[in-house]
């Protein structure tokens, strides 16, 4: 990691419920609203957010569990 600690993040829309992220480096990833009803399986933006916090836990073994969370889902008024 470089000494410049400023993240930035780019984010189209691709598509109805359909985004793309981009990084300065150029890396893409690719998300939605977690709609089903078309058999989609991107990754809904609070699964990113899991994911991330996951991803930056401190470890102090060689091979950490794997970060596991969920939320209740949304309920239909």
């Amino acid at each position: 990691m470089t000494e410049n600690t400023l993240r930035s993040v780019t984010v189209e829309r691709t598509g109805p419920g359909h985004f793309t992220a981009t990084n300065p480096r150029g890396g893409t990833i690719s998300f939605g609203t977690g709609s089903t009803e078309d058999g989609e399986t991107d990754f809904t933006p609070v699964e990113l957010l899991l994911a991330a916090l996951g991803a930056a836990r401190p470890s102090t073994s060689t091979s950490p569990p794997p970060a596991t969370a969920s939320r209740p889902a949304s309920r239909s008024p």
